[in-house]
């Protein structure tokens, strides 16, 4: 436990809400075990009762897992949000690796899925490329070029990453793939 705390407090995550989720998890586990032994627990001889009794432990266990879902999701994504402050605070300078805009344009372009974090203006920028598929088949589909959260044409893209980038047409990559440049 103290090991996970010094992880959380190292990229930044705010411990109360952490705690708040995973006594929500625990909470709902602990719900759907008495519900599960509840004729052990609270034993009823009327079939009407059972029968009620059955219905609302059903709600009551779809809905401790409905609690579990967005309890690991929130934590997840708090998770990433500290990660990302964490990143920029830790940025300088003199990290990451010049690319020019033409390497990474081909990059993206050659790539159907591929996130690549750049430093430019003192700010972190996503950008890539991302596809859709079916489970099952290999086929990538809908190929989709963005920076941040902002879905583009490749054209655009091109144009966006001129204006992010030096007068020397080059970039700064810190992470390609989560892969450190």
């Amino acid at each position: 436990m103290r090991k996970m705390k010094e992880m959380m407090n190292g990229i930044g995550m705010n411990n109360s809400n952490m705690i708040s989720n995973v006594f929500k998890i625990v909470l709902s586990l602990l719900l759907m075990v008495v519900c599960f032994f509840r004729s052990k627990l609270f034993p009823s001889t009327s079939k009407s009762v059972n029968a009620i009794l059955t219905i609302v432990a059903a709600g009551v266990c779809v809905y401790s897992i409905l609690t579990i879902y967005r309890s690991i999701y929130k934590i997840m994504e708090e998770y990433d949000e500290a990660k990302q402050i964490k990143l920029e605070q830790t940025i300088g300078k003199d990290d990451g690796t010049l690319y020019s805009v033409d390497t990474l344009t081909n990059l993206i372009e050659q790539s159907d899925i591929i996130d690549i974090v750049i430093y430019s203006n003192g700010k972190l920028h996503h950008i890539g490329a991302s596809s859709e598929s079916r489970p099952g088949i290999s086929n990538l589909y809908n190929k989709q070029y963005y920076i941040d959260s902002t879905n583009l044409e490749f054209d655009a893209l091109i144009r966006q990453l001129d204006t992010l980038s030096n007068p020397e047409k080059k970039i700064v990559v810190i992470l390609i793939d989560d892969i450190p440049q």
